[in-house]
């Protein structure tokens, strides 16, 4: 998430991320904090996909 961020966010204790932006790849919009991402399907889906 931290190399993937437009404007850069704070990692605190426990790995926990707070600010930053993102691009979101599937509906072409900037997200405002991390809680609007779901990343844990980033790699399976794409490794899916490629896998056919």
């Amino acid at each position: 998430m931290i190399a993937e961020a437009l404007e850069a966010s704070t990692v605190g204790a426990g790995c926990t991320i707070t600010g930053g932006v993102w691009h979101s790849y599937y509906d072409d919009v900037l997200v405002q904090g991390p809680a609007g991402l779901d990343i844990h399907h980033m790699v399976p889906l794409a490794e899916a996909h490629d896998s056919k």
